[in-house]
């Protein structure tokens, strides 16, 4: 194994120590020493071809790399290149770790002056590192995708556990400060048994996240016709009404919910970090008629800087989408008083 150690010029003797370690243990370690040539075309093709030749690249975390230009542009050109990171955090707290490394796995080197907590996040490096099934760190979790942002493919059907897992990472990692749900009932994510309620996002709103929510109106025309084709009532008779109405009163001004009167034909969940994109119109095999996804579900990561892909950048795309219909749709408690004679019926 191979990886290339990126750090701020403050840490040079944490990264030739980190470095010397990794060589005992069999890991082949590069990091600009001091001795590479500063400055100039050559200097920057000796970085590149250091991290080409890693198989990881370990960025050190402080204050100082998070301000250093030179740390940003080799985290660029490693996920340009698709490398597996790891976060090493040195000095600093969860919030100091810059957003295009937030999705990995951190390793917690605080106080690594102690011998003893030095030794066991050593450890702890060295268990992330090891091969998973011979596609990199256990970490990892992404498959290869021929495009910059795709951070994560996952196939569907349910069985498959890694969209859950990843769906706990996201809500259980770095701090979240804003979600977004577009989705058609919303079950997973509002219920209190959904299993995405329960795997962070009701721990998020508990801590203060803001909750934007727009959910699909089941007596719009689209509504009507999805329900008569998957031959099921309206789809809030999984959530209680005065469920939805108790998120509202319960986190006022942090909780908002609109419902919809256009076509939802896919489901988006935003994080501070990524959004996962699921396109669940697609039939049922053998069940035309059933509303479902057989296909795939897409994670796709927010830029380090706003318009550094363009039109690629796919998180800007789909947000503006959401933003779009979160103008046109109607605040709940306007929706309950239009519509209160079909939800008493």
């Amino acid at each position: 194994m191979n990886v290339f150690i990126s750090h701020a010029t403050t840490d040079n003797d944490f990264a030739s120590r980190l470095a010397e370690d990794l060589e005992k243990s069999q890991i082949v370690a590069n990091y600009d020493d001091g001795d590479m040539l500063r400055g100039g075309e050559n200097w920057v093709k000796k970085i590149q071809k250091a991290i080409d030749e890693s198989s990881t690249v370990l960025v050190v975390v402080t204050a100082e790399s998070a301000e250093s230009e030179w740390v940003e542009t080799e985290v660029l050109y490693a996920i340009k290149k698709k490398k597996p990171m790891m976060p090493i955090l040195l000095r600093g707290d969860a919030e100091t770790i810059p957003m295009p490394l937030a999705k990995y796995q951190m390793v917690d080197f605080r106080g690594a002056y102690d011998a003893k907590k030095y030794d066991e996040a050593f450890q702890n490096l060295l268990d992330q590192l090891q091969p998973h099934n011979g596609n990199g760190p256990s970490y990892v979790k992404s498959r290869p995708v021929p495009d910059l942002f795709i951070k994560n493919i996952f196939a569907i059907p349910e069985e498959n556990p890694l969209r859950d897992m990843r769906m706990r990472e996201l809500l259980s990692g770095l701090p979240i400060k804003k979600m977004r749900l577009l989705a058609r009932s919303g079950f997973n994510y509002l219920h209190d048994a959904g299993k995405n309620y329960e795997a962070g996002v009701g721990e998020r709103l508990i801590q203060g996240a803001e909750f934007q929510v727009i959910l699909e109106n089941p007596f719009s025309p689209s509504g009507i016709a999805r329900s008569a084709a998957a031959k099921d009532r309206e789809p809030w008779t999984r959530i209680p009404l005065g469920r939805l109405s108790n998120l509202s009163s319960t986190y006022p001004g942090k909780f908002r919910l609109r419902i919809t009167d256009d076509p939802v034909y896919c489901s988006l969940f935003f994080t501070d970090y990524s959004v996962i994109y699921d396109p669940y119109h697609l039939g049922v095999l053998g069940q035309p008629a059933t509303v479902g996804n057989q296909f795939l579900v897409f994670e796709f990561e927010r830029p380090l800087k706003e318009g550094f892909l363009g039109p690629r950048d796919y998180y800007a795309l789909l947000a503006d989408h959401f933003e779009f219909l979160w103008k046109r749709a109607t605040p709940w408690e306007e929706y309950l008083e239009k519509y209160k004679d079909e939800l008493n019926t």
